[in-house]
C-alpha cells in the first residue's frame, strides 16, 4: 500500500479518525448482545476436542471465531471491552480496504466517499462492536480481495506474494463464516475470467491449497448443514428483501436517499471517462454483491432460511462501488468540503433517525432488571407478582453484576400455561411487574390484562419490554380498539347471529351464551379493516373467548387472519386444548397477534371467528377483540420505526 502523504490521505486520516470515534463512543458502556453471550458461555473448556464438540458443533457457524474467542477471553477476560475490541480493530482496518480498493479500481473520490459510508453507516458501526463474525469476515473478505486483484490485475515483482496473502485470508473466510465461505468460492471461480494462461497453473494451486486448508473443518460443515440452523426462529425472506435491505443500509431516511441520488446524479453528469459501464471491475462488483442475495434468498425460500442482513455485510461494499463508482476524482476542495458533509449526514441520520446509540446501548436484559427493582422498591416486593422470562443464564450475569436480587417466577418454570394462570387468578397481590424478550408468548398481556386490567406501565427495549399491571381499573393508555360480543348486543365488525342459538342466562354472570352445535363449523365472525385496528407494525391484537365444553374433547381453534385484495396474507391460531382443563367450567381461549403487515396498506382485512373443525357442541360468551400498541423498537436496530 501506498502511504505517501497527500490530500487524498488527509481526507481519509479525518474518516478514520470519524469511524474510530463512532465505534468507540462511551466505550465502557456498550452492552453485551445475546450473541455475544452465547460465544462466551461456550469457552472455557478443558481441551480443545471439548471446544469443538461443545463450543462449535452445537452452533450455526464455522470453528474460527469461536476457536478465536475461546483462547482470546482465556488471556484477556470477559468483559466487554475485552470481548469486543477486535472486532473495532477489525472495522478501523476494514475502512482502509475499501478505500485502497476504491481507489485503485475507479479512483481516490471514489474510495473515499465508499469510505466515507463505511465509516459512518449503521450496517457497518454496529458490527463492528459485536464480538460475531461480520467485521472480521468482512476485514478478510477485502483482504482476500485485495491480495486477488493484486495477483491478477498488478502483481509488479511480488506476485507470489500477493498470492499467498490470497490463499490465506481465502482460508480465514471459509472458516469465519458461510457466507464469507460462499464469498471466497465466488471469487476464487471470478478469477478464471481474467487468470492468463501463463498463471492458471499457480491459481489453480492457489484453489487446491484453499481447499486444503479447508479439509480439517469438513466434518463440522456437514454436521451444521445436517442440523435445522437458524430456520427455527429466523422466517423465510419476502419478495421485497432487497427493497428492505438497501432501506436499511441508507437508515431508512428520506435524506440519505437523496443524498446518495445526489452522488449518483453527480458522477453521470461530471464523468468524462469511458464511464462505469466499460470498467471491469464494474461487473464484478455487480456479481459479487448479487450473487450472494440470490443463492441466499433461494435456498432460504425452498431449503433453509439463511438469509439474513450480517450475512450479506461481506460483499455489501461492492454494492457501494456500484453506486459511486462513476464519480470522477474530484478537486482537493470539494473532497474537503463533500466528505465531512456527507459524514454529517450519516451521522445525524445515525444518531437521531435511527437512534442507534439509545437503542443499541440498552441492554434489555440489564433494564428489564433493574425495572423490575424500582417497581419492588416502589410498590414493596409483599404487594408485587414478579414474572421474569429473559433469558435465565444471561440474567443470572446482571444480578451478579448489578448485585440485586429479588424474588420471582419465571416463565419457563411453569408446566403449562394454564399453570401460570392459575397463579395470577389466585394470588392476593395487587400489582404484577412482567419482564420478557421478543421470544416470549405473545398472549401474556393479553392474559394478565383479564385479572389485572389496567397497564400501568410499558417500557420498549430492543429486543423486550417490561411492564406493570394493576387490580385497579385506570386510564388506559396503551390500548387502540376494543369490540366485545357478549351475544346480547354486539360491538363493531360483528357478523349476525342465530337467535335461535342464543341460550339465556347459561353464561357468566347469567348473561345469554352461543351455542356452538355439532353441525356449525365456524362461530359469528369479526372483521375490520386492519389500518382502524393498529397504528403501525408490531401493534398487537388481543382475541379472547369464554368457552364451556359440552362434550369432554374440545380440538377448536380461536383464529386470526389477514387477508389482502389477492387472498390470505397471515393466518394464526390457538389450539382450545392450551386452556381446556377437561372438568366441564368456564375457561377462557387467549390468542395473541404481532402485525407484521403495514397497517396502511389498503384492503387489509382481520378477520377473528372459532373453527370448530370437529363440529362438537359447546358454548361461547364474552368474544372480544382488542388492539394495543406494541414495541416500535422491538427490531430498530434492523428495521424501520
Amino acid at each position: 500500500m501506498n502511504f505517501r502523504i497527500s490530500s487524498n490521505h488527509l481526507v481519509l486520516l479525518f474518516i478514520l479518525l470519524t469511524g474510530t470515534l463512532l465505534r468507540v463512543w462511551h466505550l465502557m458502556e456498550i452492552p453485551l448482545t445475546h450473541d455475544e453471550f452465547s460465544v462466551i458461555f461456550r469457552t472455557g473448556y478443558d481441551s480443545f476436542a471439548e471446544l469443538i464438540e461443545q463450543g462449535v458443533m452445537v452452533d450455526v457457524h464455522p470453528a474460527g471465531i469461536q476457536v478465536f474467542m475461546n483462547y482470546w477471553i482465556e488471556l484477556f477476560g470477559q468483559s466487554a471491552v475485552a470481548v469486543k475490541i477486535p472486532f473495532i480493530i477489525f472495522g478501523f482496518f476494514t475502512i482502509l480496504l475499501v478505500y485502497e480498493l476504491g481507489e485503485e479500481w475507479f479512483n481516490p473520490s471514489v474510495g473515499l466517499i465508499t469510505a466515507t459510508f463505511i465509516a459512518c453507516l449503521e450496517y457497518t458501526v454496529m458490527y463492528s462492536q459485536i464480538a460475531r463474525p461480520y467485521m472480521s469476515g468482512l476485514f478478510f473478505s477485502l483482504l482476500m480481495v485485495y491480495g486477488w486483484q493484486r495477483y491478477l490485475f498488478s502483481p509488479g515483482k511480488s506476485s507470489i506474494t500477493w498470492l499467498i496473502l490470497y490463499v490465506i485470508a481465502s482460508a480465514i473466510c471459509a472458516y469465519n463464516h458461510y457466507f464469507s465461505l460462499l464469498f471466497a468460492a465466488i471469487v476464487g471461480v471470478t478469477g478464471l475470467f481474467f487468470i492468463t494462461w501463463r498463471r492458471f497453473i499457480s491459481y489453480s494451486v492457489a484453489g487446491v491449497a484453499i481447499f486444503g486448508l479447508y479439509i480439517p473443518h469438513l466434518s463440522i460443515f456437514f454436521h451444521q448443514f445436517q442440523e435445522k440452523g437458524v430456520e427455527g426462529w429466523l422466517g423465510k425472506p419476502d419478495n421485497d428483501f432487497i427493497v428492505d435491505y438497501i432501506g436499511y443500509i441508507f437508515h431508512f431516511s428520506p435524506l440519505v436517499y437523496a443524498m446518495v441520488a445526489i452522488i449518483i446524479v453527480a458522477g453521470i453528469r461530471l464523468q468524462k471517462g469511458p464511464g462505469l459501464l466499460k470498467s471491469k471491475f464494474f461487473y464484478i462488483s455487480l456479481a459479487w454483491f448479487s450473487l450472494p442475495i440470490l443463492i441466499g434468498f433461494f435456498y432460504s425460500r425452498y431449503v433453509n432460511a439463511v438469509l439474513q442482513y450480517s450475512g450479506l455485510i461481506f460483499t455489501f461494499p461492492f454494492f457501494l462501488f456500484l453506486v459511486f463508482g462513476n464519480l470522477p476524482d474530484f478537486k482537493k476542495s470539494v473532497k474537503y468540503l463533500a466528505v465531512p458533509l456527507i459524514s454529517l449526514v450519516l451521522i445525524l441520520t445515525l444518531i437521531y433517525g435511527r437512534q442507534y446509540y439509545s437503542l443499541f446501548y440498552q441492554s434489555r436484559f440489564k433494564h428489564l432488571i433493574l425495572d423490575t427493582e424500582q417497581t419492588i422498591s416502589e410498590y414493596g416486593a409483599d404487594n408485587c407478582l414478579v414474572i421474569m422470562d429473559s433469558h435465565k443464564k444471561i440474567s443470572d450475569y446482571y444480578y451478579e453484576a448489578l448485585d440485586i436480587r429479588f424474588d420471582h417466577f419465571h416463565y419457563d418454570d411453569f408446566t403449562d400455561r394454564n399453570a401460570f394462570i392459575d397463579l395470577i387468578k389466585n394470588t392476593e397481590k395487587d400489582y404484577l411487574s412482567l419482564a420478557v424478550d421478543s421470544h416470549t408468548d405473545l398472549a401474556l398481556p393479553g392474559i394478565i390484562m383479564q385479572y389485572f386490567p389496567s397497564m400501568m406501565l410499558k417500557k420498549d427495549y430492543f429486543g423486550g419490554n417490561y411492564y406493570l399491571f394493576s387490580r385497579t381499573e385506570g386510564k388506559e393508555g396503551s390500548i387502540l380498539f376494543t369490540s366485545r360480543n357478549g351475544f346480547s348486543g354486539e360491538g363493531p365488525g360483528w357478523s349476525r347471529i342465530t337467535d335461535s342459538l342464543l341460550i339465556d342466562s347459561a353464561g357468566i354472570d347469567d348473561s345469554p351464551a352461543y351455542l356452538m352445535y355439532g353441525g356449525q363449523e365456524f362461530s359469528p365472525t369479526f372483521s375490520y379493516p386492519l389500518g382502524d385496528l393498529v397504528n403501525q407494525r408490531t401493534d398487537m391484537i388481543d382475541v379472547s373467548v369464554n368457552i364451556r365444553n359440552r362434550d369432554s374433547l374440545n380440538q377448536s381453534l380461536l383464529v386470526l387472519q389477514v387477508k389482502g385484495k389477492r387472498g390470505l396474507l397471515k393466518w394464526t391460531a390457538s389450539h382450545f386444548r392450551d386452556y381446556d382443563r377437561g372438568k366441564g367450567d368456564w375457561y377462557t381461549v387467549h390468542h395473541t397477534f404481532r402485525t407484521a403487515q403495514n397497517p396502511r396498506r389498503k384492503n387489509l382485512q382481520v378477520n377473528v371467528y372459532i373453527w370448530n373443525r370437529d363440529k362438537t357442541n359447546f358454548l361461547c360468551n364474552n368474544f372480544i377483540v382488542r388492539s394495543r400498541k406494541g414495541n416500535p423498537v422491538l427490531y430498530g436496530l434492523l428495521e424501520k420505526f
